[in-house]
């Protein structure tokens, strides 16, 4: 079956979609209604959660879609492509699989990245009791990042005023500014609000029913919107020399990249999902990932989400301005392509069997009282290995992902080389360790699409220079 089957156009579609593929599975199935909003169409909204796996399991992978709920496309059709291909039948002994659907039902349903109550869920886990983070610079850019009206004179406006600040502070700062959380304007953007909402809630108590028991917890969560087109760039937000940040790297590999080292096209963010669960059960031991799937450029996405705040607090959505704003936000989390709904279900599955593998391994050096010496691999000098005539090709997108150091391909590095070249296309880019064998066409089209993961890439936006990548962690 096709990749582009798993995913759906709508909410409704993906829910019908999800519940079906875990039933079918032999997975049980819990419902979470939530009571302060309804959909489009007034239908009932809900967080729909499906366990495969003893219910006394001491190590449990747990699927997130729909943090960001206009994301929950991409998260979505990841969780019932692995239903659906048999990913629950791969569960090693006192293991549970848990996938959480759309977590952010009201985001999902109504296309916006944000709860019923404005909130951006990814900024919520903080403690509303305490001193929540300061934002200065969205203090200082508030009006120019969420104008009152949404028309050539007031972006232009708004744009100078985002030019000035990043000469004055720099672009990283601007991006930090706009997408780092705040918790002052109600009817801005990347707001965390004042209190708990009812999805975190939801997302503590799913948590406490189907780990709160567990020794082991892994953590992917599904998120689009940053970097290359259809590349899951491995987000941890463990703290730097945690025990969590070296568990990521031992299962995922080198290639994961940290907010906290400055590595990664995502700011350094205060509230996370991930970072919440892990606080809230340091019993557990908790090792969480982000799969963050590039799309549009930053530009873009930004735009769309400024857009659709201002729809949803000034305009209408009917109208036909409504109606091309939730096109914008709709293409801006959801690339809906067959070759990256391809990409979104490979990279996918090759976490959750990372995050499977990583969790036994665990228990079996717990087991064992000591940490088990790795075998070292054997490397041919010179040749290249030998592929048997029956095995299948590799794929496109491992050749995709930066090879692991020591290889012969080091870790890319982005350098601007030219302007658009189709509509769909972003910034071409050139790759410094392209050899020449990076794949097929529409892999080679995917690096030049869009293919600065950079931190700065909000330079874009107001026309700064990109200062150098950073190096990997």
């Amino acid at each position: 079956m096709s990749a582009s089957a798993y995913f759906s156009a709508d909410y409704r579609e993906a829910r019908s979609k999800f519940r079906d593929a875990a039933l079918r599975a032999g997975a049980q199935l819990t419902t979470y209604v939530n009571p302060n909003s309804k959909g489009p169409n007034g239908e009932e909204l809900g967080t729909d959660v499906a366990r495969l796996g003893p219910p006394e399991a001491s190590r449990v992978l747990l699927t997130i879609s729909a943090t960001h709920g206009a994301e929950g496309f991409c998260g979505s059709g990841a969780q019932i492509g692995s239903f659906e291909t048999g990913l629950g039948r791969e569960l090693p002994a006192g293991t549970a699989l848990v996938a959480v659907h759309a977590i952010n039902p009201h985001g999902f349903a109504w296309i916006r990245r944000v709860t019923e109550e404005n909130v951006d869920l990814n900024r919520n886990f903080v403690d509303h009791g305490g001193a929540v983070p300061e934002n200065p610079g969205y203090d200082d850019l508030a009006e120019a990042i969420c104008p009152c009206e949404w028309n050539d004179a007031a972006l232009a406006a708004a744009k100078t005023h985002l030019e000035a600040y990043a000469k004055a502070h720099g672009a990283a700062a601007l991006q930090f500014a706009i997408t780092g959380g705040q918790y002052k304007y109600a009817d801005g953007i990347f707001y965390g609000g004042t209190a708990p909402v009812w999805s975190r809630r939801t997302m503590l108590e799913i948590v406490a029913k189907h780990a709160g028991r567990a020794r082991r917890l892994a953590m992917i969560d599904f998120h689009t919107g940053l970097g290359p087109w259809g590349y899951g760039e491995p987000i941890v937000t463990h703290a730097p020399h945690s025990p969590g940040l070296a568990r990521a790297r031992e299962w995922y590999g080198e290639r994961i990249t940290s907010p906290r080292l400055g590595n990664s096209a995502s700011a350094d963010v205060r509230g996370d999902i991930l970072t919440g669960v892990e606080e809230r059960y340091g019993e557990i031991e908790v090792t969480g990932l982000a799969l963050e799937y590039g799309t549009l450029s930053l530009e873009e996405v930004l735009d769309a989400v400024r857009a659709d705040n201002w729809l949803h607090a000034h305009g209408t959505i009917e109208s036909a301005k409504g109606r091309e704003i939730k096109r914008m936000i709709r293409d801006a989390f959801y690339g809906d392509k067959p070759d990256w709904k391809e990409m979104i279900l490979e990279q996918a599955l090759a976490a959750e069997r990372k995050a499977l593998r990583g969790l036994a391994a665990g228990s079996a050096t717990a087991a064992s009282g000591a940490c088990r010496p790795r075998r070292p691999m054997r490397r041919r000098p010179s040749a290249r290995p030998r592929r048997s005539r029956r095995s299948a090709p590799p794929s496109a997108l491992s050749r995709l992902l930066p090879a692991e150091p020591g290889s012969s391909r080091a870790f890319p590095t982005w350098h601007p080389i030219g302007p658009r070249s189709r509509r769909r296309s972003r910034e071409a880019f050139a790759w410094s360790g392209y050899r020449g064998a990076i794949g097929c066409a529409r892999t080679k089209r995917a690096f030049r699409r869009g293919a600065s993961a950079a931190i700065s890439s909000t330079a874009r936006i107001i026309g700064t220079a990109f200062p150098p990548a950073p190096s990997a962690c």
